[in-house]
């Protein structure tokens, strides 16, 4: 009986772990989704002030918000 809680237990820190960072890739692929979508917006009205630091912040957030996605690589 031990054993199935172990193994019961295991699989709930899988399923936690997994949910996690499924949970966490969405949110940071929509934020990149959202930057775009405002870098577009910036250039289309012709406010290229406001494009070029839109176009700056997604270059340092891309880094940082798709540091982990290649261990989600096969």
């Amino acid at each position: 009986m031990k054993r199935i809680f172990i193994a019961l237990g295991t699989l709930l820190v899988v399923m936690g772990i997994c949910i996690f960072s499924i949970r966490m890739q969405t949110k940071n692929t929509q934020y990149l989704l959202d930057s775009l979508e405002r870098i577009q917006e910036s250039f289309d009205r012709g406010d290229w002030e406001q494009w070029q630091q839109e176009t700056d912040k997604f270059a340092r957030d891309f880094e940082e918000k798709t540091r982990i996605f290649p261990f989600f690589l096969r």
